[in-house]
């Protein structure tokens, strides 16, 4: 079972074990991503950053975040 949350309610989902494991492999999945996204984000130089509208401390903050801490937008996008 997988709660999901949509609004202000929570919502009860049955997976068969296999759709689970699937989706637990994707989450993680996305998850490297992000998390070499954030890496690589924190490799650019000041000018760089500056270019592209973004402080350092930003930046810091953002590369800081838990591995499963992932943006909600990019969650919905991947349509879990």
């Amino acid at each position: 079972m997988f709660i999901t949350r949509s609004a202000t309610t929570f919502s009860r989902v049955h997976l068969n074990p296999l759709d689970a494991v699937v989706r637990a492999f994707r989450v993680v999945d996305l998850a490297l991503k992000v998390r070499r996204e954030r890496r690589e984000l924190a490799a650019l130089d000041d000018r760089m950053l500056a270019d592209i509208g973004l402080s350092r401390s930003l930046v810091h903050e953002e590369s800081a975040r838990d591995l499963l801490d992932l943006p909600p937008e990019r969650i919905r996008r991947e349509r879990f």
